[in-house]
């Protein structure tokens, strides 16, 4: 799979104040730096759907439980419920940027499952 960006050394803008991903994407910083937060973002929206890979129940064990299942069940009408979900995200469903990759790695999560998704995104070239 082409992904929309290159992740390069994921992890690090989230650990220094004011460098997060957040703040990194609302001051117009790189995409590169966030994606691995991005894709935490999609595979919890993929946890919340309640169902796992094999299509079995899970129980989601989520203090906003409720909300987001009832957002991430809207996804075929909605695709962006999930982020949209302002007191959780921000504005960050409003960041093309975010949205690319985020769609990009939840889709990947549906059809290839979470190992192979992990796989292509810390291949990649």
């Amino acid at each position: 799979m082409s992904w929309p960006v290159h992740p390069t050394m994921m992890g690090r803008a989230a650990r220094r104040p004011g460098t997060g991903a957040c703040h990194n994407l609302a001051s117009g910083g790189e995409i590169e730096r966030s994606v691995a937060i991005v894709a935490i973002v999609a595979s919890w929206a993929r946890y919340a759907e309640g169902v796992d890979e094999r299509g079995e129940p899970i129980q989601v064990v989520d203090r906003l439980r409720e909300p987001l299942m009832a957002a991430v069940h809207r996804w075929q009408d909605a695709p962006l419920a999930f982020v949209a979900t302002r007191d959780v995200f921000g504005d960050l469903v409003n960041d093309q940027r975010f949205v690319t990759v985020y769609t990009a790695v939840l889709a990947s999560l549906h059809d290839k499952g979470a190992r192979a998704t992990l796989e292509d995104l810390t291949t990649r070239g």
